[in-house]
């Protein structure tokens, strides 16, 4: 692709999300998802409006460092990208940092019985020969389960913490209504729109203008 620059998205538009179409239209432009991502910048996202829209806003410092996807997009994408959003009427594309981890799931598979070990290693030292008896063949199942998950999330946070810095446009809320953070959802770091918050995104095609996004919902 010529010409083309990195985005960052962490709502709707991300894979499996409810406007994932928008991107993988090739109808409207060209994209290629480059990986997962994090902003340097912490930022308060959350979930708002009867049509369950995921904002960010542009209130850098405050909130979480926000989980997205960053995508190599063409002009014709881009521009797509910005009718979508309603730049600049709207959302405000700017340019800030995001981190690309180096580690890939390839690397976690790899590690993986290194893991399996390493429960065994921190587990039966605490347990006397008795006990260990009786409880090595649970090691390989309920500890695991349970400890794994764990350790999986500290892989993770080091993929995230130790990558690659990369400039990314991304778009943030300039200025929002009271009724936003009255009636928006806790911040959250990585949106879903099936997640537990139990508030899924409502498609707004009968969104007509601002103030259809803070009308209660019948």
């Amino acid at each position: 692709m010529s010409a083309t620059s990195l985005i960052f998205v962490y709502g709707t538009l991300k894979t499996n999300e409810p406007n994932y179409d928008v991107m993988t239209n090739i109808s409207t432009g060209k994209c290629r998802l480059i990986g997962c991502g994090r902003t340097v910048e912490r930022f308060p996202l959350l979930i708002a409006s009867k049509f369950n829209i995921p904002f960010c806003l542009q209130q850098p410092g405050i909130g979480h460092r926000i989980h997205g996807e960053v995508y190599e997009v063409d002009e014709a994408k881009m521009n797509t990208l910005d009718e979508f959003e309603a730049h600049p009427l709207f959302y405000k594309r700017q340019l800030q940092q995001v981190m690309l981890p180096l580690l890939d799931r390839q690397v976690q598979q790899v590690m993986s019985p290194l893991l399996d070990r390493q429960v065994q290693q921190v587990m039966l030292p605490l347990l006397d020969s008795q006990v260990q008896q009786a409880m090595s063949p649970l090691l390989n199942g309920q500890v695991q389960q349970a400890v794994l998950p764990l350790l999986d999330r500290q892989v993770r946070q080091i993929e995230m913490d130790s990558g690659e810095l990369q400039m990314a446009w991304i778009y943030l809320l300039p200025s929002w209504k009271p009724e936003l953070l009255q009636e928006g959802s806790e911040l959250m770091e990585n949106y879903s729109s099936k997640g537990s918050h139990g508030r899924p995104y409502v498609s707004s095609e009968s969104c007509e203008c601002e103030e259809d996004l803070w009308k209660r919902a019948n």
